[in-house]
């Protein structure tokens, strides 16, 4: 896990904030399990005590630890309360986004310290963003369908329970929880027909080897809990993510037909391996995207194919690359700008969606405070339509606001959608 002192380590290397050095984290069990490496926010971190890479912004403490997915609370002279319910932002007149915003996190400061970090979740009887109380964290991942949401309390290496319910109930707390007994996140699978665990890796030793720290590939029903199979990943995957030249992805498929992607460091293929270890697809692509290995053992980048099957996107330490599987993998758009872009994957059918921290821009594009610009792309990474996200409780630019889920618009009018 990554501990305090990491998170000071980083913050001294990233921030070019003069008063840096006077502020203090004041981190909570919440705040440190959501800074672990393994979890939701691995992919925001290389390494176990690299350099942090930032999500959305920085430039002030509280917004590094937004980066990471870190819940500064009470650090500095700061703290009071914080507001439970967030009116929807403005949204565009006729947006083109295929997906609204079911849920994001913030960090908002009022000129003495940071206050409570909370995700906020959309609620569709308020029409409003519904704060999520209480020191462990929670998280709403919706369906592929936009119906049900997958709630998780606690990240992966301090995972406590997962339910799965009609959004509606969800957000009210209307679940049936069950226990996670191995530290392990959960997500659904493309079908939504059933919630498998999530991938999870380490680097060991002195040569910081890839360990993947999950033994199977556990799926379960999401109605019941009732686990449906484990399935043992094999041991060419492990190697394979050993060697340093291919970085794991995430499993597949459904507890019948599971494959285990990997992806090549020079981003030049990506082969699709069976429960046997055996290779059943592979992708090759022109002017793959290389990997920015910051520890040269620990290729980071992540591959997502478009849910019509057509595109692929790769994405590392703020580059991005799309690529059409149609055209033999030519490579149709590029995109590195790390300073300023959180990457969101696929949103829609042919859309990709970033978020842009203006107030990191250069001058003649400076915008007050940290709320972001959200940037929905074509898969040519060409732009479609630009909104911004301003908390209307915000009029000062005090919060950082970032991403966590996307879900299908249709299923939640209101919503915000860029």
């Amino acid at each position: 896990m990554v501990t305090e002192q990491d998170l000071r380590e980083a913050l001294a290397e990233v921030v070019e904030d003069p008063e840096a050095d006077a502020f203090t984290l004041g981190l909570s069990d919440r705040a440190l399990a959501e800074a672990g490496t393994g979890s939701y926010w691995r992919r925001a971190m290389v390494g176990k005590r690299g350099k942090l890479v930032p999500g959305i912004a920085v430039g002030s403490a509280f917004v590094v630890a937004a980066a990471v997915g870190v819940a500064a609370l009470g650090g500095g002279s700061g703290g009071g309360s914080t507001v439970s319910t967030v009116v929807v932002p403005n949204t565009s007149a006729d947006p083109v986004g295929q997906s609204a915003l079911t849920e994001f996190a913030a960090e908002c400061i009022d000129g003495r310290g940071p206050k409570l970090a909370l995700s906020y979740v959309w609620n569709p009887a308020t029409q409003q963003y519904q704060g999520v109380l209480g020191d462990v964290s929670t998280s709403f991942q919706a369906s592929p369908n936009g119906k049900q949401a997958l709630v998780q309390q606690g990240l992966p290496q301090w995972a406590q329970s997962w339910a799965v319910a009609d959004w509606s109930d969800a957000v009210a707390g209307n679940l049936t929880r069950h226990l996670i007994t191995d530290p392990v996140g959960m997500q659904w699978t493309a079908d939504g027909k059933e919630v498998v665990t999530q991938l999870a890796w380490d680097s060991v030793g002195k040569t910081e080897t890839i360990v993947v720290k999950n033994k199977t590939a556990d799926f379960y029903d999401p109605a019941s809990g009732r686990l449906l199979a484990s399935v043992l990943i094999p041991h060419q995957v492990l190697a394979m993510a050993a060697s340093g030249q291919w970085s794991v992805q995430q499993w597949q498929g459904d507890h019948d037909s599971v494959l285990f992607p990997l992806l090549r460091s020079d981003g030049k293929e990506m082969v699709f391996l069976n429960a046997q270890g055996a290779t059943v697809r592979t992708l090759t692509f022109k002017d793959g995207l290389p990997a920015t290995i910051l520890n040269q053992s620990e290729p980071s980048e992540v591959a997502a194919i478009s849910p019509d099957g057509r595109y692929l996107a790769e994405s590392d330490n703020g580059q991005v690359a799309t690529f059409d599987l149609n055209a033999g993998g030519k490579r149709i758009g590029t995109m590195d700008d790390a300073s300023r872009n959180y990457y969101n994957g696929w949103t829609g059918d042919h859309q990709i969606v970033t978020a842009t921290d203006e107030s990191q821009s250069t001058a003649s594009q400076k915008a007050p405070g940290h709320s972001p610009l959200y940037r929905v792309l074509s898969p040519e990474l060409k732009v479609l339509q630009e909104a911004r996200f301003t908390l209307p409780s915000d009029r000062n630019g005090n919060c950082a606001t970032w991403p966590m889920t996307w879900a299908p618009k249709a299923q939640f009018p209101g919503a915000f959608v860029p």
